[in-house]
């Protein structure tokens, strides 16, 4: 059975040390790019959101403007001078569901901005 083993003990401890020291580097290296794959992502949704507040608030500006632009139909509709009713009546719809629309989506993308999202690795199967 002593003639099994063709490597002297130096020579396998040696292996042994080699094999641990390729082992230790790999892990480090997959921490390294862990790290890096984490702060990629978290700038990217940095970026992202930052740019969904620029977005909410210009579509909050845009809600100003069409909620006055709803009162200056509704003040045409008061003054009642030969105007045909049913398009301010038209009008009136159009620019409320205008103002809806533009509130909920600056709500929704101001949400979007302000929720926490966190890194979760690359999920295996």
């Amino acid at each position: 059975m002593r003639g099994a083993n063709f490597e002297t003990k130096s020579q396998r401890k040696a292996r042994r040390k080699r094999q641990v020291a390729g082992l230790l580097a790999n892990r480090v290296v997959d921490a390294r790019v862990g790290f890096e794959d984490r702060m990629t992502f978290y700038r990217k949704l940095r970026e992202m959101k930052l740019r969904r507040r620029a977005i909410a608030d210009a579509m909050r500006r845009l809600a100003v403007v069409v909620t006055a632009l709803q009162r200056e139909v509704g003040r045409v509709d008061d003054r009642g001078r030969a105007t045909n009713a049913r398009l301010v009546d038209e009008a009136l719809g159009l620019t409320k569901e205008a103002a809806i629309a533009s509130t909920v989506a600056a709500d929704e993308f101001y949400a979007f901005s302000r929720s926490r999202i966190y890194y979760q690795g690359v999920l295996t199967s």
